[in-house]
């Protein structure tokens, strides 16, 4: 029996490629003929990296520097990967969730995202690919953008970096040192949501309480954003919100897309329809998949929702989803989309602190149940 381990990320706690050498070794240790084959997906979010490296072996360059953490309070090695004339970054690994000492959405700044694009430019790389899940923040982008060269004014005209809750304060712009820094440089983001900057649907009423913001802070972090928005309107005579994933990664979906000219892929499409990954899909007999998450946004656009598409309802294998935590209401769906049976590692409700210290073991538990 062939079996074809594609989690993704279970967002905050375990990377995709643990996942799979945890349930691998659990696998093997099962009387029976398996065969194991893996691959780490990434639909723009964590584990993005791994991704590219799984596809491109002997091609990768590993690039390492220091930036600063999100919340900037110390320095950190990360890295991105050079693959050809292409830098691959994975934003979930500078400014995500698991790299992070504070909680807080409003505080964390995607500048350590402007840092690595700015060595990549530095290095000669033409064509950067952003995947853009995953993050911590909810600035727009502002801290990046101010690494890479936009200027922010309060209105006693003093400059400084905004963050979620200071991006109210910015008064006016000055664009030209940034023009001038990503002129001639070719952006791809990958992104695993289509959510638009603002509304009830945007990334700070979707996104940001997952990130840490508490129920008291969602108006303020979405007037913020609207007001930077309006900044950007009256600027560029152009109203960057209403774009397509505009909301991805805390609005820095919003920044690529309208002041970096990005061109937008869909994170789970860009690698489902690499012909390797088909492949395994296609000898795989019992396909096994799943984030920490699997709820509504796992129906729009998720790693998950795509490879139960095309491995179940497409090619009709049987597709395991293991998930963190499961929401009932979105099982019929999926179901009906291709997945043949579900499996929830965690029914307690743990914090991200309590579940980073069990979910190994937790996994392991719920894992040995399945039957092939």
């Amino acid at each position: 029996m062939n079996i074809l381990l594609i989690p993704n990320a279970f967002k905050g706690t375990l990377t995709s490629k643990e996942i799979i050498d945890i349930l691998g070794n659990q696998i093997a240790t099962r009387e029976g003929n398996y065969k194991v084959t893996s691959f780490p997906f990434s639909d723009g979010g964590d584990g993005l990296l791994d991704s590219f490296k799984s596809l491109f072996p002997d091609e990768y360059v590993i690039h390492k520097i220091y930036v600063n953490s999100p919340e900037f309070k110390i320095k950190r090695e990360v890295s991105y990967l050079g693959i050809g004339e292409q830098a691959i970054v994975e934003s979930a690994e500078v400014i995500g969730l698991a790299k992070t000492q504070i909680l807080d959405p409003g505080i964390n700044t995607s500048y350590p995202l402007g840092e690595v694009i700015n060595d990549a430019i530095g290095k000669g790389y033409k064509k950067i690919i952003v995947g853009v899940g995953g993050t911590c923040t909810n600035d727009y982008g502002a801290g990046m953008l101010s690494k890479l060269g936009m200027k922010f004014f309060n209105y006693k005209n003093e400059e400084f970096i905004p963050v979620g809750y200071t991006l109210h304060q910015v008064e006016r712009i000055d664009f030209q040192d940034f023009k001038k820094n990503i002129d001639n440089i070719e952006f791809t983001i990958l992104s695993d949501v289509d959510n638009k900057l603002l509304g009830q649907n945007g990334c700070t009423y979707v996104y940001a309480k997952q990130k840490g913001a508490t129920k008291e802070n969602l108006l303020t972090l979405e007037n913020n954003m609207a007001h930077l928005n309006d900044i950007f309107r009256v600027t560029f005579n152009s109203d960057f919100s209403q774009l397509i994933s505009s909301g991805s990664g805390g609005g820095i979906g919003g920044a690529f897309l309208g002041l970096m000219k990005a061109k937008l892929e869909s994170g789970s499409e860009f690698f489902l329809n690499n012909f390797k990954v088909q492949n395994l899909l296609l000898n795989a007999d019992v396909i096994i998949t799943g984030e920490g998450k699997v709820d509504t946004q796992t129906l729009e656009g998720k790693g998950v929702m795509s490879i139960a598409y095309l491995g179940g309802k497409y090619l009709s294998k049987k597709v395991i989803v293991i998930g963190g935590r499961i929401d009932e209401s979105v099982k019929p769906i999926l179901k009906d989309n291709g997945v043949s049976s579900f499996v929830e590692i965690e029914k307690e409700n743990l914090s991200l602190e309590e579940l980073r210290l069990v979910c190994k073991d937790h996994l392991l538990r719920a894992f040995s149940k399945i039957k092939f």
